[in-house]
């Protein structure tokens, strides 16, 4: 980072050794400007990340939604772009749901959408390491009858693989028609796509889901989640994955309604930690607790802060340290851009999550991110950030699939709509530009430490199509400062405003020219900080 400061600056060696390589690698990129994608999915891989998406290709209008396949080296440059796609059926990809198998196979799972009654088939893609499709096969609903088309709305929820990778394991969510009755299946599938065992939920006057599956020692875990009239519970079970036999059941009491229980799943030698999210009418929360083999709890974790309006919590891994970080969407209600006095016109926007609590369930920090356009965020109406997908790195790290999307200030009388794919790579400490937290160190390097605030931090420099721009914790509000950029000409390029600190935009810099640039923030007409960047 270039500096352009007029108060001096001191640097301190930080004698803190994690790791010499890659340690924390960081970056963010866009899935590709052409694709409109939808709900992408990430899977680490020896030499990068390779990402899973459906969207609509503006270059090429007779693929409807075509599969994207795309890879990534590790420094987030893409090294491969492929669509795959059948022009008898839409595929769309689920959440935390792809797998390689035997060191030659990624397998994606997805929902296959037949025209015209669009009855909705589970479907598995087989592909090489190269993208190219090997085959994919289409299962249907237990309860499917040739005669309803209705009765076959069966959407896997989540795939894994056994520790030799030769099997795969899928649920999904079906409903028996009639009545309506939601319930889940589960198939051993093999590496050729046959279906070896099915386990089918019993029905009763319960609503079954189950969102994530885990394999260890030959049992396959989950958590069934159980609502109706009569109330609600989640139950631990477990499938012998030999037979399919259920094995293991026992019964903990829900903490999470209306929006469900489980939504990830991490197991350990104690018992399994899971990411929920609890909450009533008035709001929810993210949440994580760890339970016992016997149902009862070890400990439960929220985040810190005061926040009363609706979140949700869709990811655990564990982190290096012992440690869980877990991965969600922070909704925050806002007045509208032109309507700042009509309640009724207040945006919802949608930031990323991540937070991380220690072995014992101790919150250690959380972090939010959130997708910017120099052009357009302004007028931005629904502002949307999600996470689709979140996994650990070799490099202590964690990756996160998402997409962003917004409609203009006056849809629908508008058509001024984008919807756009993306990448984030953090480091240990969960910064997506490094240094963000003083307090949390993952490699040998300098620390800057300065007689003044400072009140933001960005990267990289030279800026690609992105600019990761961190603004820390302020001692006033945000909402007083005004960004600038001006070329060295002092041109202005943009002034624009956010509305959090401790938050890392992800700011669109594609349609910047290349070309050196100031970046400067300003409170009350006084230049709190100026930064030089380079566009490449």
């Amino acid at each position: 980072m270039l500096h352009i400061k007029n108060h001096r600056t001191l640097f301190t060696v930080i004698l803190f050794w994690i790791a010499v390589n890659s340690f924390g690698q960081t970056f963010s990129v866009i899935s590709d400007s052409t694709i409109t994608s939808l709900t992408p999915n990430i899977w680490v891989m020896e030499d990068g990340y390779l990402m899973t998406s459906s969207g609509y290709d503006s270059t090429e209008s007779d693929l409807i939604r075509p599969l994207i396949v795309q890879k990534y080296n590790s420094l987030g440059e893409i090294v491969l772009h492929k669509l795959y796609h059948d022009s008898t059926w839409l595929n769309t990809p689920l959440v935390d749901a792809n797998l390689v198998l035997n060191d030659s196979f990624f397998v994606f799972a997805g929902t296959i959408y037949y025209e015209p009654q669009l009855e909705e088939f589970a479907s598995l893609v087989f592909l090489n390491l190269n993208g190219d499709t090997l085959q994919s096969r289409v299962y249907s609903s237990p309860y499917y009858t040739n005669s309803n088309e209705f009765t076959n709305w069966n959407r896997p929820t989540s795939i894994v693989a056994d520790d030799q990778y030769e099997n795969i394991y899928m649920v999904s969510q079906v409903v028996d028609y009639p009545p309506i009755q939601n319930n889940f299946i589960i198939r051993k599938i093999n590496s050729q796509g046959e279906v070896v065992w099915t386990y089918i939920n019993p029905i009763d006057e319960w609503y079954f889901s189950v969102n994530d599956l885990t394999y260890r020692n030959d049992t396959l875990w989950f958590i069934s989640i159980a609502s109706g009239n009569q109330g609600h519970f989640n139950k631990l079970m477990g499938l012998s994955a030999s037979t399919g036999e259920l094995i293991y059941e026992v019964e903990h009491i829900a903490q999470s309604f209306p929006v469900g229980g489980c939504s990830d799943m991490y197991l350990t030698d104690q018992g399994p930690v899971i990411a929920s999210t609890i909450g009533d009418s008035d709001g929810t929360l993210p949440f994580l607790y760890k339970m016992d083999f016997y149902g009862n709890y070890i400990w439960y974790c929220q985040p810190d802060g005061d926040f009363s309006d609706w979140q949700t919590n869709n990811h655990i891994v564990p982190s290096q340290d012992d440690g869980f970080v877990s991965c969600g969407v922070k909704y925050d209600e806002e007045p509208s851009w032109l309507y700042p006095n009509d309640p009724a016109m207040n945006n919802t926007m949608k930031r990323i999550w991540l937070w991380k609590v220690d072995a014992n369930g101790n919150f250690l920090l959380q972090r939010f991110y959130s997708y910017y356009d120099f052009d357009d965020s302004p007028e931005y109406f629904h502002l949307t950030n999600i996470a689709h997908d979140m996994k650990a790195t070799p490099d202590g790290g964690f990756i996160v699939a998402g997409e962003a999307s917004a409609a203009c200030t006056d849809y629908p009388d508008c058509d001024n709509f984008t919807q756009q794919g993306w990448l984030l790579k953090v480091d240990a400490c969960g910064c997506l530009v490094p240094g963000c937290d003083p307090n949390c160190i993952v490699s040998v390097e300098e620390k800057e430490e300065t007689e003044e605030q400072t009140y933001f931090r960005f990267g990289p420099n030279p800026v690609g199509d992105l600019l990761n721009l961190y603004i820390p914790p302020l001692p006033f509000s945000i909402k007083e400062l005004t960004f600038s950029l001006v070329d060295m000409n002092g041109r202005k390029i943009k002034d624009f405003q956010f509305q959090y600190d401790n938050t890392t935009y992800m700011i669109d810099a594609q349609s910047l020219a290349a070309g050196n640039y100031i970046l400067s923030l300003t409170k009350d007409g006084q230049v709190l900080q100026r930064e030089k960047v380079l566009k490449d």
